[in-house]
């Protein structure tokens, strides 16, 4: 081939991919200018937003650190003037309440300016500052007398309650909730109404509860729902020998709304959710401590049951009435039986709670079925097992049975190689000690005790080593294996110095006979290997 031929060659190749080139174009797949489009070294990926310090201390914390300065510089100026005499009572307090005022209209101006949570701020210590002013005239000084007070009072939660709705304020109104609950304490009386006082902080839970919900703020909602039991509870130690029981009602009343509420609406799921729970627990202890009987409890329980059965739920929120079931019905094994009795239920109970999760996989169901458990398997091994037929042979019985049924049942732990070896050698300890007891009730010569004793655990070690052998399962040949050496040792150092000669005899025979038969199992291991190999 001459020049002139390649030449041609070449320039028809070039003209083939100019066309190929032009039908691309006309396609319209992918712009010339974008295939070519370098990538900018100056492409920068979004960066996570880093946390504005100055920003944060300046104008959140600051601000809550000097109204309580601010709070505490007119106090002192108070008593500073009156030591002096230029202050006289109804001053000061005149004079406090004018400040308070100020303080609202600096917060709302504050407010207005966009500076929201200066203007917060000042308008939550606005209202604490009219509940400690009504407090200190009516208790300090004996300046306004009980209905007086209360009316201010009730009024200053009033705006509080507005306040929070209008400025949409949690501060507000965790301090307007916090007075609100404080109220019955901040008047003088004689002896307190419990009727009325159960029935005051009942109203002020649910109209901060349907504002805290309403308006998703969950600090607020907490406050409310625990200062319920908070203020329960002081009023308790306060009038300690009075009749209780309405509080117990109380509790009751503030838990069925919290359940009606778990079961329609959908704002703040978790704390509703996590209320459920500790509530339930909370008013439980009430009816414990108002009622010398427990059948509440189990009035409690079913009520539980019955809305899982009647309501359509789904399964997180069946779990949530499956583990406030399970506490109540803890807090009620509890108030029953006797320590040596309830580790028995205990398991049962923790066993049918964790073996529900494995239906309904609820984190929470599965800790606190857990959390009973535990507490089951304490209580049953505070009390060794002293005769066959007794309460203590049963529970330990159910407890070994258990933990095998939640071993084999469980996929989680066999998947965890770590947590499976975990509960092997565990269930291991925990059977050696069950036929340990069990063995030495078979005699009672002290003499003989030490070798029954080194019998069943030599037998104990061999069924391991031959369920290992049967199993394929290398840990528990090597736990029969160390077993085996570990009563040997017991024999030789222990047992020996105090038996007969006849006793020495009858004793090698046994576990030489038990310790070659176990060598037999391994060497008849070793040789169908090499079996297998040769063929």
């Amino acid at each position: 081939m001459n020049d002139n031929e390649r030449m041609k060659n070449l320039e028809d190749r070039v003209a083939k991919l100019e066309e190929d080139l032009s039908k691309l174009r006309d396609r319209k797949t992918i712009p010339l200018s974008k295939i070519n489009k370098p990538i900018s070294p100056t492409t920068k990926l979004p960066m996570k937003k880093e946390t504005d310090w100055e920003k944060k201390i300046g104008q959140v914390w600051l601000p809550r650190i000097f109204i309580f300065v601010l709070l505490l510089g007119v106090i002192w100026g108070f008593k500073a003037g009156t030591e002096m005499g230029f202050i006289n009572d109804y001053v000061r307090i005149g004079a406090v309440y004018i400040a308070g005022c100020l303080i609202l209209f600096m917060g709302h101006k504050q407010w207005r300016n966009q500076n929201i949570v200066l203007g917060q701020v000042l308008l939550g210590g606005a209202i604490a500052i009219f509940f400690i002013t009504t407090f200190t005239a009516h208790i300090l000084y004996d300046l306004i007398q009980s209905p007086t007070a209360f009316t201010i009072h009730i009024v200053v939660v009033l705006v509080g309650f507005l306040f929070t709705k209008y400025y949409q304020s949690q501060s507000i109104g965790i301090v307007s909730s916090i007075g609100a609950c404080l109220v019955p304490f901040l008047i003088q009386s004689e002896s307190g109404n419990l009727l009325f006082f159960a029935l005051y902080e009942l109203i002020i839970f649910v109209a901060y509860m349907i504002l805290a919900l309403s308006q998703k703020l969950k600090a607020l909602y907490l406050v409310v729902t625990y200062g319920l039991h908070l203020c329960f509870l002081v009023f308790a130690f306060v009038q300690w020998n009075a009749d209780i029981r309405a509080l117990a009602f109380a509790t009751l009343v503030q838990h069925m709304i919290i359940v009606f509420y778990f079961l329609y609406r959908q704002t703040l799921k978790e704390q509703v959710a996590f209320t459920f729970l500790t509530s339930s627990v909370l008013m439980s202890l009430w009816f414990l401590a108002s009622f010398t009987y427990s059948y509440w409890l189990t009035i409690h329980i079913s009520a539980y049951l019955l809305f899982i059965i009647i309501f359509k739920m789904d399964k997180k929120k069946r779990s949530v009435f499956l583990s406030s079931a399970t506490l109540t019905l803890l807090l009620l094994l509890l108030d029953l039986f006797e320590q040596s009795t309830l580790g028995l239920f205990l398991i049962i109970e923790g066993s049918i709670v964790i073996y529900l999760n494995y239906h309904y996989q609820s984190t929470l169901q599965r800790w606190v079925g857990f959390g009973v458990y535990v507490l089951g398997v304490i209580s049953i091994l505070s009390f060794p097992i002293e005769r066959f037929i007794s309460i203590e042979t049963l529970a330990w019985t159910v407890l070994m049975s258990s933990f095998l049924f939640h071993f084999k049942s469980n996929q989680i732990i066999s998947q965890k190689k770590e947590l499976a070896a975990f509960i092997k050698i565990l269930i291991t300890f925990l059977g050696l000690i069950y036929l340990s007891q069990l063995s030495l009730l078979l005699t009672n010569s002290l003499e003989l005790e030490s070798i029954v004793l080194s019998l069943t655990w030599i037998i104990y070690a061999a069924a391991n080593v031959i369920y290992g052998q049967i199993k394929q399962d290398k840990l528990f040949r090597l736990i029969g294996m160390f077993m085996i050496v570990f009563t040997l040792l017991k024999v030789i150092f222990i047992d020996l110095p105090t038996v007969s000669i006849l006793i020495r005899a009858i004793l090698f025979l046994l576990v030489g006979g038990i310790g070659l038969a176990i060598s037999r199992l391994f060497y008849r291991k070793d040789h169908t290997k090499d079996d297998g190999r040769e063929n």
